[in-house]
């Protein structure tokens, strides 16, 4: 004898615990993937030419994150503020401070982050926009694109006097 059941209820049911899931499975994966970073928030003062969204974040020469957002600061036009994810192994401290740092001769920069003392605090203390700030000290880069912009202008000056 043949049972009567209702084919498309079992296959809406089906398909509906199939895709229920699936949302959980992204949802848990999501939530797992957000537990194993930290964000800070790095001020650059000048520009950060060849920086870019998606760009390396690395600890002391190891590739530890990524740059999540790059934005200047409302507060002063002057500064750049690039918003990092990096592993939350990273030993980031109150004295740690980034560096902006050429990769090579390809034009690319990356955020070079130096650790700081052993004894050292975590930085956790949030800045202005809710995540912690580290403040970039000037590096020979931003030296020698200043150098290489003040020469190029010179150049010119002198072209222009010449007639």
């Amino acid at each position: 004898m043949e049972t009567k059941a209702n084919h498309l209820m079992v296959g809406a049911f089906t398909l509906a615990a199939i895709v229920a899931g699936l949302l959980f499975m992204l949802w848990a994966s999501k939530s797992m993937s957000d537990a194993s970073w930290k964000e800070f928030e790095v001020v650059f003062t000048g520009a950060v030419t060849g920086l870019s969204e998606g760009g390396a974040v690395r600890f002391n020469g190891i590739p530890v994150g990524t740059v999540r957002h790059l934005g200047i600061d409302p507060e002063d036009p002057g500064r750049v503020i690039a918003q990092i994810r990096v592993t939350r192994e990273t030993p980031v401290k109150t004295d740690t401070t980034a560096q902006l740092r050429l990769s090579g001769m390809t034009g690319i920069t990356f955020i070079l982050l130096i650790g700081g003392a052993p004894d050292s605090p975590p930085l956790t203390k949030p800045g202005p926009s809710g995540l912690p700030r580290i403040v970039a000290d000037t590096s020979a880069l931003d030296a020698l694109v200043s150098a290489s912009e003040d020469i190029a202008g010179r150049a010119g000056a002198v072209r222009l006097a010449r007639g």
